[in-house]
C-alpha cells in the first residue's frame, strides 16, 4: 500500500467523524418569553386557586410522579388558611430546547424568601408544559 492510499483511507474515515462532531444544537432565545408567560399563567391560576387552569398547564406525565393541581395548591398554601399567595418571586429560568427549569420562591405580600420552589417544564409539540415541582433550595450554577 502506498502513502497516497494510506492518506486517502485516513481522510475517508476521519472527515465524516469531524463533520458529525460539529452538530451542536442551537438554543433558541425565543423560548424565554414563552417560559416567562407559562410561569405567569401558573402564578395566576394558583393565586385564583383555579384547578382547571393549573391542570391545563401541566403535562400528563406529572401524574406519574403523583403530582397534580391539588398537590401544587397544597404545597403553596399549606395548612395555613391565612397565607395569601401573591407570586412566584425572584424567578431564575434555565432551559435547553426541550427542558426548562425555574428556581423561584413562593411569596406572600411580605415577599419573604423562605419557601424555595423548583419547577421543571417540558417542550412538547411547540408547547411548554410543567413536568415537575418540588420544594428545595435553589440550585447553584
Amino acid at each position: 500500500m502506498n502513502k497516497l492510499s494510506l492518506v486517502f483511507l485516513s481522510l475517508l474515515y476521519f472527515v465524516p467523524f469531524v463533520v458529525s462532531c460539529d452538530k451542536t444544537e442551537k438554543i433558541s432565545r425565543d423560548h424565554i418569553p414563552a417560559l416567562k408567560e407559562k410561569l405567569y399563567q401558573l402564578q395566576l391560576a394558583v393565586k385564583n386557586k383555579n384547578i382547571g387552569g393549573i391542570d391545563s398547564l401541566m403535562s400528563v406525565e406529572i401524574l406519574d410522579k403523583g403530582l397534580s393541581s391539588d398537590s401544587l395548591l397544597s404545597l403553596v398554601y399549606g395548612t395555613d388558611s391565612s397565607f395569601e399567595f401573591t407570586q412566584f418571586g425572584n424567578a431564575e429560568i434555565f432551559y435547553t430546547n426541550h427542558r426548562g427549569f425555574v428556581d423561584c420562591y413562593i411569596m406572600d405580600s411580605l415577599t419573604e424568601r423562605s419557601r424555595p420552589l423548583k419547577l421543571e417544564l417540558k417542550f412538547d409539540d411547540s408547547l411548554w408544559l410543567f413536568l415537575n415541582f418540588e420544594v428545595g433550595p435553589r440550585d447553584s450554577i
